[in-house]
């Protein structure tokens, strides 16, 4: 009977069946002892006395151990008998414990992938924005450096045959000729000017 009882509960190696008197005598055991048959079961003090116990009772055995005990009376006999099961809380607890530090395990796992994967995402856009950010001031760069090239030259053409006129080498000039001449000059350097800013700029932000 206890065996099949143990095969239907699935028990564990740290399960116990006993059989008992109302005195804690041990009828029958499963694991089988032949040796602790007909002795009293010393394991607790709640078997002094298992008469008035029922359901399941908590205590700590002689070694220190804490452990769980269902008691339950068999037939309709004053004296007993009863049965008792047992096993260790830690053994009962053991496959949720498991369980438990396996999810923490399973999320610290994917905790750090996480992390690596956010890390290398970011890592990746970030290089991508700077990349972007190196093309459009080089692109910037290029342009101001064709633009102000392509400026000068005009512009130094402007100036050469502005002064070439106010030196009055090709002829004679009026005072409204001259003076039209000289904005024309004084607007030409600036622009000269402006020309060159933009390129020292460009070659400082090289």
């Amino acid at each position: 009977m206890l065996n099949k009882l143990n095969n239907i509960l699935d028990a564990q190696a740290e399960t116990f069946f006993l059989i008992l008197d109302k005195k804690g005598v041990i009828l029958a055991k499963h694991p089988e002892e032949k040796s602790l048959i007909g002795k009293t079961f010393s394991d607790d003090k709640l078997f002094k006395d298992v008469s008035n116990l029922s359901g399941i009772k908590e205590s700590i055995n002689k070694n220190g151990d804490k452990k769980l005990y269902s008691f339950q009376k068999i037939g309709d006999i004053d004296n007993g008998p009863y049965a008792v099961a047992g096993i260790n809380e830690s053994s009962l607890y053991k496959e949720a414990n498991e369980d438990f530090f396996r999810t923490i395990l399973i999320s610290i796992t994917i905790g750090i992938i996480s992390i690596l994967l956010g890390w290398w995402i970011g890592n990746s856009l970030i290089s991508n924005v700077l990349i972007a950010m190196n093309k459009v001031t080089q692109l910037k760069d290029d342009v101001v450096s064709l633009v102000s090239h392509q400026l000068r030259t005009p512009l130094t053409g402007i100036k050469y045959f502005c002064e070439i006129i106010i030196s009055e080498s090709p002829g004679k000039l009026n005072s409204k000729q001259k003076e039209f001449i000289t904005d024309t000059l004084e607007s030409t350097n600036k622009l000269i000017f402006l020309v060159g800013t933009l390129l020292n700029i460009s070659r400082l932000e090289s």
